[in-house]
């Protein structure tokens, strides 16, 4: 259903695709959509649009689309829930609805739901949402922690339920990157994701880095400051 959507953007790359226990997973971005991160502090740190497209097929979740940016300086990958698409089973064997519905009908639903689909995968993939991304790294890499660092980390982890282990990560990369602005824990928590050995979870910490950027203010003073 996806794939001739995706071959429409041109110049897709997949960078990660996986089937565990629960979920399928696609990771694909366009090299024809990149754009530079102006006020980071590292060389070259360019960032490629993309799209993150997840189902089960075992009612553990639904089809769902979301952004992915992929950083070519680290090869980081970052996963936006908050701009998901996201298309729920009904599971048609058992729904009462499905036995008035039409074939007419269902199959109506099933173009429609591909129409958006489809509007999605453009949408993620647009370098309007990719400028307006970078807008809000930009933004972040201005926001320094000003407090003891690895009490912020310890903030976030209570704040987004990370395992010491995460946490540990988190701040071993957050330090070796020489850098201490929201940005930089941004791209720590999606560098710890890469040390994770489930590509569930992995993927979990990729979102929880964009997470970072949608703190509301007091939520990051609160981290950036801790004592």
């Amino acid at each position: 259903t996806v794939l001739p959507v995706l071959l429409e953007a041109g110049d897709i790359q997949v960078q990660s695709c996986e089937v565990t226990e629960s979920r399928l997973y696609v990771k694909a971005t366009s090299k024809n959509v990149v754009v530079p991160v102006r006020e980071s502090r590292r060389v070259g740190d360019l960032v490629e649009a993309g799209v993150l497209i997840t189902n089960s097929e075992i009612g553990l979740g639904s089809l769902s689309i979301k952004p992915f940016l992929h950083f070519l300086a680290c090869t980081n990958g970052m996963v936006r829930d908050k701009l998901a698409f996201t298309k729920y089973h009904v599971g048609r064997k058992s729904d009462e609805l499905d036995l008035v519905l039409s074939d007419a009908t269902k199959s109506l639903e099933d173009r429609a739901t591909l129409a958006k689909v489809r509007d999605v995968i453009k949408a993620c993939m647009s370098m309007d949402l990719l400028n307006k991304e970078v807008e809000l790294y930009e933004a972040a890499q201005r926001q320094q922690i000003t407090g003891d660092v690895p009490k912020a980390v310890e903030l976030l982890g209570e704040t987004m339920q990370l395992s010491q282990p995460e946490r540990s990560s988190i701040l071993r990369h957050l330090i070796t990157g020489g850098d201490l602005s929201r940005y930089a824990m941004m791209n720590a928590v999606t560098r710890a994701a890469q040390d994770i050995e489930s590509y569930d979870r992995a993927t979990e910490l990729e979102a929880l880095g964009g997470r970072v950027l949608d703190l509301n203010q007091k939520e990051w003073n609160r981290i950036a400051e801790a004592a």
